[in-house]
């Protein structure tokens, strides 16, 4: 037994040393697949496509395995396999329907990431603001840690990415070395507005 190189689309088959027995065979859908739950229904759909999907759903595929990690273009180009003329034409498509997303100068990304990593976002800041509503906002690189650990992402400079994205959408809002929500204002409650104008009058 040894390691061997193999790309998507390549057919393998299986069998037994001693006695000399085939006992199965098929296709590689996915050459350096990451781990993925026993029985999980969006994994399994994913594997659907790769079998049966035409060439742009399965870049689509691709794209929607590897957009939360940010891997580089010609990273998804090798996977894909095809030439990067043919790869580059079904990018172009998905571009222009939407199903991809441009964050940065170079980085692609899948909606459905986008979609899930703005959710991600929302919930991290909504129960920041709730827990302490007399801030301004998250620390940034509180803010970015967080981030980072939520969207399992072990590359901060690729989690500034998606920072700068929000920040361009008015997901969020940058003030001061804060994130906050786009819309979240600091609100005193008449107690807290008590006695911050006591503080104030035994100051005079």
């Amino acid at each position: 037994e040894e390691p061997i190189a193999v790309k998507r689309g390549d057919r393998f088959i299986l069998r037994f040393y001693s006695p000399l027995e085939t006992i199965g065979g098929g296709k590689i859908l996915n050459a350096a697949p990451g781990k993925k739950k026993r029985f999980d229904q969006e994994a399994l759909a994913g594997l659907q496509i790769l079998d049966r999907g035409n060439e742009k759903e399965i870049l689509s595929q691709i794209f929607l395995e590897e957009s939360s990690k940010l891997t580089d273009l010609e990273e998804i180009i090798r996977k894909f396999g095809g030439t990067k003329e043919e790869t580059q034409r079904w990018i172009a498509e998905l571009l222009e329907e939407k199903t991809l997303e441009k964050i940065g100068d170079s980085f692609l990304l899948h909606k459905t990431c986008l979609e899930k990593a703005e959710a991600k976002v929302e919930t991290l800041l909504t129960d920041y603001h709730r827990k302490n509503p007399v801030s301004g906002g998250m620390l940034k690189e509180e803010f970015r840690e967080k981030l980072s650990s939520a969207m399992y992402a072990d590359d901060m400079k690729k989690t500034e990415l998606f920072i700068r994205c929000f920040l361009e959408r008015g997901l969020i809002r940058e003030q001061g070395g804060l994130i906050s929500q786009r819309d979240f204002h600091v609100e005193f409650t008449e107690e807290q507005k008590k006695g911050i104008k006591l503080g104030l009058d035994n100051q005079v």
